[in-house]
């Protein structure tokens, strides 16, 4: 499995300085030569471990946790308003057929 994370330039003083991403291969920067760490893919944090499989820092996973909880929460919200509706829609229908004139010959 290759290492999926990706790597910044860590020298603020650099042009390439929170703009190109390396690869996991990559050891220098192309630019000034500063030896080259893992960062965020999302906000360019540097990351701590050695997990291949994290490309994301702690906060850009909360974050991420968060929308997908709120999506989830909006989700349910919307499926019981629907329950709810058909659960009125039969009662309304009748209803709506005895106000309704009906135009059978």
């Amino acid at each position: 499995m290759s290492d999926k994370r990706i790597k910044g330039c860590p020298n603020d003083k650099c042009d390439d300085y929170k703009k190109i991403k390396y690869k996991a291969e990559d050891r220098f920067c192309k630019s000034c030569g500063t030896e080259l760490i893992f960062v965020c893919s999302k906000c360019w944090t540097p990351l701590a471990g050695d997990d291949p499989k994290k490309k994301i820092c702690a906060k850009c996973e909360a974050k991420r946790e968060d929308r997908k909880e709120k999506l989830i929460q909006t989700g349910k919200r919307a499926g019981q308003a629907v329950a709810s509706l058909a659960a009125v829609a039969p009662a309304v229908l009748k209803l709506i057929t005895k106000v309704l004139p009906t135009n059978k010959k």
